[in-house]
């Protein structure tokens, strides 16, 4: 990159500035001296400690680690702080230096001490943060033109910072804090998104963790200059494997600045979203009616048009549930995120577009539809912008492996709210996940399960089915069975309508005539069948990635121009997404596709697991591996099925990426279970386990919660009366006693036990019929706590088993009388 592009880039805003010792040049501390450079430092705190250094060699005295240690042998460290406090507070600065800090920077990144560009700034009355290593990156992301100090910042050191974040004595050089702090992230983000880096007075000579980050965050030529003075040969060498070398001096820097404030006049604009989607009421036209193509479309494809939902004929459209009314007095209250959840195609999409719609007039509403490094340009720019920012992520295991998504966390500070949503198997395995990476506390969070729709919702489906004339052959019913046939067939869910309605004769045929001619070319087929098995097991593909984990050679022109494809799918700048994840559910478990699955899944597998460094494709190797994925993949109707899923865990286990993966090992043995290969289960559970160890993984309640599950399934297969009360027991700790916040997954294994008290209780001695009864009461006890702690959730599964251990005690003591 040429000086005077970097400095245009610079006065526009989009520049980051990096500072190393040579940028305190002309500036004078508050001792009246220059700053110290290179070895002076050492000097100087050899002369205030009066350390004895005669019979060290001159390559001793050179070593500030060394150096400063000796100085605490006879002087303390509030001795040290204040000695350095003069020496890295400046009191008087040079031009140059005033010029550079009047720009516009993106951030400020400086490998320093002192407090120089502080001081210039607030001369020039430019508002900037200091951030040292001890802040937190939501500190980072909401202050753009922050100034980052890596090894530490004078202005806030503390006697416990020389230890740990104050880089200077030996014990804070020996924590490794750089490459996994929060700091590192939001430099490798700033190299990947900003437009240019500029560094003055850094030579490259130490920071061997900071040359890693620039490596691997993609620092160019093309993207960086130093600006250093009468650099060796050897600096100059260092420097140009990274940017273009203007060895002309701060001062001259400074004067090309203020010529080009003088000749370029800044781009003026508004800033442009890189990643988020901004939803505005203005890009729709409401519709003035709701046609019965649209209906269809929607119920049979999953084509959702946002003008109907923003008509005023939109309660003709959807069910709007009243769920939302709830969620919208949170979300515009105290709470910072909520997680909607309910099993795939029972309209979570549907309600955050509802939802999307009525908060547009409450604030700016976006999507989150992938994430990248582009995201945090976007939040910093939403973190200067007044007023409420609502920030929609549809099922956020998508993006939850990425090492981006923290960048999300603690945003609400800067009025960023969060709606969320996740499928309900997803929700219970992910939760711990969930707060950990988004960092958001569990009491500003609510959850709602959005499974089943209530009485009225179930109604006013009933309305639009018949408005609709979408009843098919159920058209002749009365309302009243139309009723019970929602509320009990289909349990007063939408994806159970949904299927039924596919289930009709000309549904069928229609689906299996435009496949019949669409997998007439292999490439397509496998193309939407791998498209149907990617959003089946919730994972975001672009075309590119489709023809990677098929092994195609290209993408070819006749794909994308294929008319009937676009029944299914949606080609937009790359990104494929399916259009109904019903009908994709519908086609696999109706149709005969298992051995085209079997096959496709079995060799992406081994594609992921090549290119498994790449966080989005490790993520779809786990989701790939779960079993509660796996087994949505097939027709099971086929009685081999569960042979398919046992030959693809058999090509896993061999690869590297699942031989110590505990969550592989766990999902293997749930497969086993599954089949009653209780042998085999016990084995992978013992895996799991071992290799949770051997990481040092401390959270093991989903490992806890299967074997407790194991213990009463296989004692009752094996119908083992000698050991089935120990077994109760044993099982009765794992699922009572586990250590989650989130204990409804444990909590629903209980349904085992009324079937486990009718083939055992009348074999047990008194004493451990009287155990038995306690461990039922102590778990009704847990049961009652969470249904009335978890509130808006869907309690439905749980108020059963509690009504169900009523039911067992009841029996229990009428046979004690």
């Amino acid at each position: 990159m040429r000086l005077e592009e970097s400095i245009m880039h610079a006065i526009d805003g989009n520049a980051v500035l990096f500072l190393g010792a040579g940028f305190n040049s002309g500036a004078i501390n508050f001792n009246d001296e220059r700053f110290p450079l290179g070895n002076e430092l050492c000097q100087r705190i050899i002369e205030d400690g009066n350390i004895d250094v005669s019979e060290d060699s001159e390559k001793d005295k050179e070593d500030l680690q060394y150096i400063s240690e000796r100085y605490l042998e006879n002087n303390t460290k509030t001795d040290l702080i204040n000695f350095l406090k003069k020496q890295f507070t400046c009191k008087k600065l040079s031009d140059a230096q005033k010029i550079i800090s009047s720009i516009n920077w993106k951030r400020i990144y400086t490998t320093n001490y002192d407090d120089t560009i502080e001081y210039a700034s607030k001369i020039g009355e430019v508002q900037r943060d200091s951030i040292d290593p001890k802040k937190n990156y939501a500190d980072v992301l909401r202050k753009k033109g922050a100034i980052i100090h890596i090894n530490g910042y004078i202005g806030n050191v503390t006697e416990d910072d020389l230890d740990d974040t104050f880089k200077l004595l030996d014990r804070s050089y020996q924590r490794r804090t750089i490459p996994d702090s929060d700091i590192a992230l939001t430099l490798s983000n700033d190299i990947k998104n900003a437009q240019c880096f500029i560094f003055i007075g850094y030579s490259l000579d130490y920071d061997l963790e900071l040359q890693q980050i620039f490596v691997e965050g993609g620092m160019t030529k093309n993207k960086s200059v130093f600006i250093t003075y009468n650099a060796s040969n050897r600096t100059k060498h260092k420097i140009e494997k990274f940017g273009t070398l203007a060895d002309i001096g701060i001062d001259e820097f400074a004067n090309r600045i203020k010529d080009g404030n003088g000749l370029y006049k800044p781009k003026i604009g508004d800033y442009r979203l890189k990643l988020l989607n901004e939803m505005k009421s203005e890009d729709y036209m409401p519709s003035t009616s709701i046609s019965d193509n649209s209906m269809t479309e929607l119920f049979l494809k999953g084509n959702i048009k946002m003008e109907n939902i923003f008509s005023a004929y939109s309660d003709k459209y959807t069910v709007k549930r009243t769920i939302c009314e709830e969620i919208e007095k949170d979300i515009l209250g105290k709470r910072q995120a909520i997680i909607i959840h309910s099993m795939m195609g029972n309209g979570k999409t549907v309600l955050l577009k509802q939802l999307a719609v009525d908060l547009c007039s409450k604030g700016r509403v976006f999507f989150l539809d992938d994430i990248n490094s582009y995201i945090q340009d976007d939040l910093d720019y939403l973190s200067e912008q007044k007023g409420l920012k609502f920030i929609f992520v549809d099922n956020y295991t998508r993006i939850i492996d990425s090492e981006y998504a923290r960048v999300l966390s603690n945003c609400a500070q800067s009025g960023m709210k969060f709606i969320f949503s996740v499928r309900s198997y997803m929700y219970d395995n992910s939760y711990h996940r969930f707060t950990d990476v988004f960092n958001i506390e569990a009491n500003k969070i609510d959850i709602y399960n959005i499974n089943m729709m209530n009485s009225n919702e179930q109604n006013r489906m009933l309305e639009l089915l018949d408005t609709y004339s979408l009843w098919g052959k159920k058209a002749a019913l009365t309302r009243q069975e139309k009723k019970k046939y929602i509320s009990r067939k289909c349990h007063g869910e939408i994806k159970n309508i949904m299927l039924d309605l596919l289930n009709s004769q000309k549904a069928q045929k229609d689906i299996k005539e435009l496949l019949e001619v669409l997998f007439n070319s292999q490439d397509v087929k496998e193309i939407i069948l791998l498209s149907f098995i990617c959003e089946i097991i919730d994972c975001n593909v672009t075309l590119d990635e489709i023809v990677l984990l098929l092994g195609k050679q290209a993408r070819t022109a006749s794909i994308l121009k294929n008319v009937q494809i676009n029944e299914f799918l949606d080609f937009d700048n790359n990104r494929l997404k399916l259009k109904s994840s019903v009908v994709a559910e519908y086609i696999l478990h109706n149709m005969d596709y298992n051995d085209d699955v079997e096959l496709i899944v079995s060799k992406i597998i081994l594609v992921l697991n090549a290119h498994n460094h790449i966080s989005r494709y490790e993520h779809m190797l786990r989701m790939i591996v779960s079993y509660s994925n796996l087994r949505m993949l097939f027709n099971r109707k086929e009685k081999s099925y569960s042979e398919r899923i046992t030959k693809i865990y058999e090509i896993a286990k061999s690869l590297e990426y699942f031989k110590e993966n505990p969550f592989f090992w766990l999902q293997y043995a749930i497969a086993k279970m599954e089949v009653h290969d209780y042998q085999a289960a016990q084995i992978y559970l013992d895996n799991a386990e071992s290799f949770r160890k051997k990481k040092h993984v401390t959270d093991s309640w989903q490992i806890d919660t299967i074997k407790g599950r194991f213990l009463l399934e296989k004692t009752m297969y094996d119908n083992n009366a000698k050991y089935a009360y120990e077994n109760f027991d044993m099982a009765y700790h794992y699922l009572h006693d586990n250590n989650t916040t989130d204990i409804q997954y444990p909590l629903r294994q209980v349904s085992l036990f009324d079937k486990y008290y009718r083939q055992f209780y009348d074999g047990f001695s008194n004493s451990e019929r009287n155990v038995f009864l306690m461990h039922c009461i102590d778990m009704q006890k847990l049961i009652k706590k969470n249904i009335s702690s978890v509130g808006k959730m869907n309690t439905r599964e749980l108020i059963r088993i509690d009504k169900m251990l009523t039911k067992i005690q009841n029996e229990m003591a009428k046979k004690s009388v």
